[in-house]
């Protein structure tokens, strides 16, 4: 939503707030399913929100925890679309 415009960037809401950013929460889908089960998402860890929530808490109590990189997809879908437009750049 930020790429397109919908939303602000995280830099305008930490100059806004004038706060210390510890943390952004991905949007998951994961969320919803684990709060209707009543498990944590932060016990799910393939779940990104859940480790950047798991973060958030690290960061608070003290630790140095580096953020996570949301901008890459991950996983074999995203390499594979990632792959074939990389071919139809090299075919224009």
């Amino acid at each position: 939503m930020i790429k397109t415009n919908d939303m602000m960037s995280v830099e305008d809401v930490v100059e806004i707030l004038s706060a210390e950013l510890i943390g952004i929460i991905p949007e998951d889908t994961g969320v919803i399913t684990s709060t209707n089960k009543g498990k944590p998402i932060v016990n799910d860890e393939k779940s990104l929100a859940g480790k950047a929530y798991n973060n958030v808490a690290r960061r608070i109590i003290g630790e140095d925890v580096p953020f996570l990189d949301l901008d890459e997809p991950k996983g074999i879908v995203a390499k594979m679309k990632k792959f074939f437009s990389s071919l139809k750049g090299e075919t224009k």
